[in-house]
């Protein structure tokens, strides 16, 4: 029996929250359908903690292939295993795949040689391929798509399997049962991955979902779904988080799958929450799915995905927002707490347009996440074409994903044809400070009597110059893309610094007296009316404290897609 090894590294919140290796996991269980898989193979290990490296290849029993799945927060740590392995063990074969493998690179060979085969887009046909065909006397790969390797010339379109149902599912084939038990033992947190479906219907230039952007979407059975959910229940399971690119775009199908999470939790108490990137084409049908889970008591978040209000920049990365009746309707349903993603600095935006496109969500109460633009490999924006068309210029900027003395990057854009690297510069650092005043409840009361764009530009300069709880973070970042520290202004998804920052306002016991004065210098300069006391009362008090968080600016980053720590609406 040859040994297999598996390896997904997922992304660690907190130091002790991770997820469930879902890719890899599915290839695997697909493989135990092939008879002659069974009979040459086994499973050793699926590797998902990362470690020091030498630990990791110091436990391995004679690996004779070890598959690698890559994305922006492992890439680099994946190379450099995979390296160190095939140093200590030249005979085993290397297999990469996942979004981060590159389809048209040409040198990627050249720069890991010890890479012996690179397997696009979906994996689980190629991969059992792959295993098959070692083992003949001869293998030949030539005639194989999807698949490359040194000096290869076969084509990198993947065959898609048709019946997404013909790949058993990990957790019901107890594939994950001892990584369960190992956590368990080590006090982490792992979180649910699961797909309800396959392919994105939609041809964002910015997006690779996979390599199946713009592609048919497949259903998986949803008596298996309900199994699997039943399962994270049975297994204590906090966190349901769906990869579907597009979940409540099925209406019927997708209520009846939040029915049945919320059903679970009513049984077993797991899983506890619930999380999916929703469809692009919000309706209020898709409200009532969110409805359902929010009392049902799982609801993490609603997120309407508009990226940008800037309809030339739309336009340019192939999107098209809600409808501003449909919009505005979904809005004013304040049944369901709204937030939405911005991407800053997608081509044909301005340093103007992005301001007063934050301050319109703002004044229409909507949560805002903002993340910079970063080229995925297999996009249509990564391409030499649209790269040339928008005259793209981009910078490599090191990731909070960086551990173990390997870094991780990401190729951020930071200027184009319709704005300068100083204008992208200050779209993030006035991007942060904006949505952290008015969204973690700081300043939302006051700046409710203002125009939006007025004060929060007000704010940022004051708050830059003059002695205040926030002048050494807005000091510190202030040259944030020269000193490649820009990546943390949004904390790569995990809050780092808002944590920091929240908890330095509370401590501060003069914060309250510096946002008044802070306010009285705005409504002198503008001459407009100071807001009452009360205001300024209401805000100092605007935090409402809930259960289960070991501190306030814990609950704050925990809950900033919603409302739940607010005490005051503005008015």
């Amino acid at each position: 029996m040859k040994n297999v090894y598996l390896a997904q590294f997922s992304t660690v919140s907190v130091g002790r929250y991770f997820f469930f290796p879902y890719s890899v996991g599915l290839l695997w269980s697909y493989a135990q359908t092939q008879a002659e898989i069974v009979k040459q193979y086994q499973l050793k290990k699926i590797l998902w903690i990362k470690k020091p490296i030498n630990e990791i290849v110091n436990n391995l029993e004679k690996p004779d292939i070890v598959g690698l799945s890559n994305y922006v927060w492992n890439v680099n740590y994946n190379k450099e295993l995979a390296k160190a392995i095939k140093n200590e063990f030249p005979f085993c074969k290397i297999i990469m795949g996942g979004p981060a493998i590159p389809d048209d690179d040409d040198s990627y060979f050249d720069e890991n040689p010890f890479v012996d085969f690179c397997i696009h887009t979906e994996g689980e046909i190629n991969f059992s391929k792959i295993l098959l065909e070692i083992n003949k006397p001869n293998p030949d790969f030539t005639n194989f798509t999807g698949i490359s390797f040194v000096n290869s010339t076969c084509s990198k379109k993947s065959e898609r399997i048709k019946d997404i149902n013909e790949i058993p599912s990990p957790y019901l084939e107890g594939l994950f049962d001892d990584i369960v038990e190992e956590a368990s033992n080590l006090g982490y947190t792992v979180n649910m991955l699961l797909e309800t479906n396959r392919g994105c219907p939609f041809k964002c230039t910015f997006c690779d979902w996979g390599g199946l952007t713009f592609s048919k979407l497949y259903n998986f059975n949803i008596d298996r779904i309900k199994k699997e959910i039943e399962w994270a229940g049975k297994n204590r399971i906090e966190l349901l988080s769906l990869a579907d690119a597009n979940f409540g775009i099925f209406i019927d199908r997708d209520m009846e799958i939040a029915r049945f999470a919320v059903e679970t939790k009513r049984k077993y108490g797991y899983p506890k929450l619930f999380d999916t990137s929703w469809t692009k084409n919000t309706t209020p049908k898709t409200i009532e799915i969110a409805k359902t889970l929010l009392n049902g008591g799982m609801f993490r978040k609603f997120i309407m995905s508009l990226q940008t209000l800037n309809t030339d920049a739309l336009k340019n990365i192939k999107r098209t927002n809600v409808n501003g009746t449909l919009f505005k309707s979904l809005v004013e349903d304040r049944s369901v707490s709204t937030a939405t993603e911005l991407i800053v600095g997608l081509p044909g935006e301005t340093l103007e347009s992005y301001k007063n496109g934050v301050c319109s969500l703002l004044d229409m109460k909507i949560k805002i996440i903002t993340n910079p633009l970063t080229l995925f490999p297999n996009s249509e924006m990564s391409s030499e074409s649209y790269r040339n068309e928008w005259e793209l210029k981009t910078k490599l900027v090191k990731s909070t994903w960086s551990s173990h003395g390997v870094d991780e990057w990401e190729e951020l854009v930071i200027s184009t044809k319709s704005y300068s690297s100083s204008d992208w510069s200050e779209m993030l650092l006035w991007g942060w400070i904006t949505v952290f005043l008015d969204g973690y409840f700081w300043t939302d009361l006051v700046s409710a009597n203002f125009n939006k764009r007025d004060w929060h530009d007000w704010a940022f300069k004051w708050f830059s110059k003059n002695d205040s709880v926030l002048k050494p973070f807005l000091e510190k970042y202030k040259n944030h893309f020269e000193e490649g520290t820009s990546y943390e202004l949004w904390g790569g998804g995990v809050g780092v610094l808002d944590l920091t920052v929240n908890e330095a306002i509370l401590q501060d016991t003069s914060w309250s007296h510096t946002l008044k004065k802070c306010t009285q210098e705005f409504c002198n300069f503008y001459s407009v009316e100071m807001p009452s006391d009360e205001v300024f009362e209401k805000q100092k008090n605007n935090h409402v404290v809930l259960e289960g968080y070991t501190s306030l600016s814990e609950q704050l980053v925990s809950n900033r897609w919603n409302y739940l720590s607010r005490r005051y609406e503005p008015l």
